[in-house]
């Protein structure tokens, strides 16, 4: 296991590696629709829109943004 992969835990890991905006907040959308409240998704993007819209998104659905553990690992926590 890599490091980055032990920072984000239990979380559902969602990868969007290669893809511009707005597939990574497209493909995070898709997996949390089918997720409980209370869970955890990690996106890995390299799109530098992700920092930006990640966070919109979640407040706009009301899921929490749990913040970046590195350049491309993203955390969210579902509502």
């Amino acid at each position: 296991m890599n490091a980055a992969a032990e920072e984000v835990g239990d979380a559902h890991i969602v990868d969007a590696r290669g893809s511009s905006c707005p597939r990574p907040i497209i493909e995070i959308a898709r997996v949390a629709s089918k997720m409980n409240s209370g869970a955890r998704l990690a996106l890995i993007s390299d799109d530098p829109a992700t920092a930006i819209d990640l966070p919109a998104w979640c407040k706009m659905k009301g899921h929490k943004f749990l913040g970046r553990t590195n350049e491309s690992f993203y955390l969210v926590e579902l509502n």
